[in-house]
């Protein structure tokens, strides 16, 4: 029976594999994660939505994609579906409702496309597109997004704010 080191986990394995204890260590410097630095991160550069191709330019907001032109935007700047209950897509205009959202650029065209089916993502359980009546279902986000700016109008007006 061979003699054991006193040292756990550094047997003779080690030697009768040809393995030096160097190679062993930049092994191990290699897997760690890199230095990090105080510079803050450098803005990504590709086919963005912006006129000079950045992608994701607010620094403190999240940005999502669009489900119809993929385009990385604001959170502010997009309308957000989630999936009602009986599988239809329901607009959240106040961005409160329950349920993983599905985000898409408030123009007419990109919403009809929308309920049209026509999305470039995968998409949530139990969602049900095309919607039957497109018409009456683009007509009731348009009234939801008129309610939620007369809303915020009529506060900024009683707040005094010019």
């Amino acid at each position: 029976m061979a003699e054991r080191s006193g040292r756990r986990g550094r047997g003779s394995k080690t030697a009768a594999n040809g393995a030096s204890k160097r190679s062993n260590r930049a092994a191990a410097r290699s897997n760690r994660p890199a230095a990090r630095s105080n510079r803050p991160a450098a803005r990504r550069v590709g086919r963005g939505s912006e006129p000079d191709g950045r992608v994701g330019t607010q620094r403190n907001g999240s940005t999502r994609q669009c489900a119809v032109t993929r385009a990385l935007k604001p959170k502010s700047e997009l309308l957000r579906f989630v999936v009602g209950p009986d599988g239809t897509p329901v607009a959240d205009v106040a961005g409160r409702l329950p349920g993983r959202g599905i985000h898409v650029r408030p123009e007419r065209q990109n919403v009809a496309a929308f309920l049209a089916g026509r999305i470039r993502m995968r998409r949530p359980k139990g969602l049900q597109l095309p919607v039957a009546d497109q018409d009456a279902a683009l007509a009731l986000v348009g009234e939801q997004l008129t309610r939620r700016l007369v809303e915020a109008i009529g506060l900024a007006r009683r707040s005094g704010g010019s």
